[in-house]
């Protein structure tokens, strides 16, 4: 360190646990073997806890746990008398700070944009699986409705993020995800149900009802796992995203549902009203 012919402070925390006595032999053998000036080796308490033995008004003895004190104003003044010997140095290290503060204000807005384009994107393409389930006429085309839906899905998500995708990626990660989906059919089409339960009045429940809150809630989570791997991996991970999926999809997922439920019942009535 001292070959980069830099300002060099020595802090030597918990010095508070040795003797007087004790703590001046340290230092001095310190500054020897460091070859520092003596002002720039300081003692430092940085908290954390202790115990103590605490004695009673009956003589008897209890041990106790308690903060220890924070103590840095021999180094923050060490560290003030370096800045004020050398301006440039300040100068320096406050332009740096400056940027440093800006560059950090500029990725958290960025991160909250993202995150925000995110949520509307994932509520988005759940709706648009909804309609897409209760549109679904023949055996099977809801199957090819959702898989292009879900393509986009990750496309957009991994454009908002920057994040460079090839096909084979996503298929291999849609391929996964379905295995993860056929093994919580039952649990999405339970959670659907409630779902659907939770509006009275609406009769007796169809199996296309169930069907396309069942699909919503799959996007929903989808969008979740992929953004979640998206803004902490930078990546597209198929193994680890659709293993993120599964889980998603084993958590609390009934305020989602319910929103998705609502989506169905307002597209039913829309529907019916066109045929009457």
């Amino acid at each position: 360190l001292k070959q980069l012919n830099k300002p060099i402070v020595l802090a030597l925390n918990k010095m508070d646990r040795y003797s007087d006595i004790e703590r001046r032999d340290i230092m001095a053998r310190i500054q020897q073997r460091a070859d520092l000036p003596s002002r720039d080796i300081v003692t430092v308490q940085t908290g954390g806890r202790e115990d103590i033995i605490r004695q009673l008004a009956d003589g008897s003895e209890t041990r106790e746990s308690r903060s220890r004190s924070v103590d840095i104003r021999d180094l923050a003044r060490t560290i003030q008398r370096h800045l004020d010997n050398d301006r440039s140095l300040m100068e320096t290290l406050r332009d740096t700070a400056i940027l440093q503060l800006a560059s950090e204000k500029l990725s958290a807005a960025r991160d909250r944009h993202r995150e925000q384009q995110a949520e509307v994107l994932v509520g988005k393409y759940s709706r648009r699986a909804v309609i897409g389930a209760l549109a679904a006429v023949a055996p099977g085309s809801d199957l090819v409705i959702q898989g292009v839906l879900a393509t986009r899905l990750i496309q957009e998500l991994c454009a908002l993020y920057d994040v460079s995708v090839k096909e084979v990626q996503i298929e291999s990660f849609l391929k996964l995800a379905g295995g993860k989906i056929r093994k919580m059919s039952a649990l999405t089409m339970a959670i659907a149900g409630n779902a659907l339960k939770a509006f009275p009045g609406i009769g007796t429940l169809t199996g296309g009802m169930l069907h396309a809150v069942a699909y919503g809630i799959i996007f929903h989570t989808l969008g979740r796992a992929l953004t979640t791997t998206l803004a902490t991996r930078g990546e597209l991970h198929p193994r680890q995203t659709a293993k993120l999926f599964q889980e998603e999809l084993g958590e609390d997922l009934e305020k989602p549902a319910k929103s998705l439920a609502r989506v169905v019942l307002e597209e039913s009535r829309k529907d019916a009203e066109q045929r009457d």
